[in-house]
């Protein structure tokens, strides 16, 4: 397959641009066979690839899922986020919002009967509101 740029998505780090990728590439990030889900708003035009088994392995919960503003799923592992037309990469806009997105790792908590996903508390109370008003 040809090569293509992607940002990389670790749990509990920043997520990381990388210039030149393979889905063989995507594969060794991801752990194994990968799956496309649907991880963020239509309009960033892009789609993530996880280890399909992320949860099953127990791999490290990494980035929830929002539809609505509600915590729906959450991507277990390492996952990569390229262009949903395989033909061309991630534009720069593309990659600003999906940097942006994803900037602030999370943590998920059982409250309430309900799961939830907050920022990582090593973030200032600055971010805090700003990682609020985005979602």
């Amino acid at each position: 397959m040809e090569k293509m740029n992607a940002i990389v998505v670790r749990a509990g780090e920043k997520p990381l641009y990388v210039k030149e990728i393979t889905f063989k590439d995507i594969q060794r990030y991801c752990g194994g066979y990968v799956e496309a889900v649907s991880s963020m708003p239509d309009s960033f035009g892009a789609v993530a690839f996880c280890d399909e088994e992320g949860k099953l392995t127990q791999k490290r919960p990494n980035r929830g899922i929002y539809w609505k503003g509600e915590l729906q799923d959450v991507i277990c592992g390492t996952f990569c986020v390229v262009n949903d037309n395989e033909d061309e990469p991630l534009s720069a806009e593309q990659i600003s919002m999906i940097m942006d997105y994803y900037k602030y790792p999370e943590v998920f908590l059982k409250m309430g009967g309900q799961l939830v996903g907050i920022p990582d508390v090593r973030i200032s109370k600055e971010r805090l509101k700003e990682w609020q008003v985005s979602r």
